[in-house]
């Protein structure tokens, strides 16, 4: 199973897993192609343990009194105890209808089945969304940016949508490299303190004031 890296957005490692009741034909050397994250860690322990979620059912739920949100990620578990599970199947875990992006540091990734659109800093190598295709280009050395438009824009809805719901105020990593004292981003009660402030802070937007993504920042 391959992971992606979450500093530089780009597929880098691979997971090992061993587990004496998981079927024989996905262990002892198996490459497993599906497509997973470390959101599904949580949803396979807790089904291997017999534990529901409280907000199982994909709505807030409560615990211990307590509001919780639904996980983002799936569990392996299905997939991995069936002697008819694909090993060679990208979506096996993870249809090819859902997505999943991430982000860090002004840089972003969204992934739909095959299809994954990734935007670093010009530094290294990148500078705009780039796109490819990991089912014949799974180490992203090939650029389809230009010649699947559509696809690009499919992908950049499915990137407006997940930074709505995740709620993350997200710029582009050139957008937030220089941080001057007027906008606050240097002061030293900031930095290393609460981490939303600095955020707010480093992509350069006062309380009300809109993004270069549209977004309006909280707060007074």
């Amino acid at each position: 199973m391959q992971f992606a890296s979450p500093l530089l957005t780009l597929s880098c490692g691979t997971l090992v897993i061993h587990y004496p009741k998981f079927s024989e034909h996905l262990q002892k050397g198996a490459l497993v192609r599906a497509f997973t994250t470390v959101m599904d860690l949580a949803p396979t322990f807790l089904e291997m343990a017999g534990i529901d979620h409280p907000a199982a059912d994909g709505k807030d739920g409560m615990f211990r009194g307590r509001q919780v949100a639904p996980m983002s990620g799936k569990s392996w578990l299905k997939f991995m105890s069936s002697d008819k599970s694909d090993a060679t199947a990208p979506d096996a875990i993870h249809d090819g209808d859902s997505y999943m992006g991430w982000e860090l540091f002004g840089r972003g990734a969204i992934r739909q089945g095959s299809w994954k659109l990734v935007h670093i800093e010009s530094a290294a190598g990148g500078g705009k969304w780039q796109l490819y295709d990991l089912s014949r280009d799974p180490g992203e050395t090939e650029d389809l940016a230009t010649q699947e438009p559509e696809k690009v824009k499919d992908l950049l809805k499915l990137w407006d949508d997940y930074v709505k719901k995740s709620g993350v105020l997200w710029t582009p990593h050139e957008d937030i490299e220089v941080t001057g004292d007027e906008w606050g981003g240097n002061r030293a009660d900031l930095i290393g303190g609460d981490h939303i402030s600095q955020a707010v802070a480093w992509i350069q937007a006062r309380p009300g004031e809109e993004t270069p993504r549209g977004q309006v920042t909280r707060g007074g």
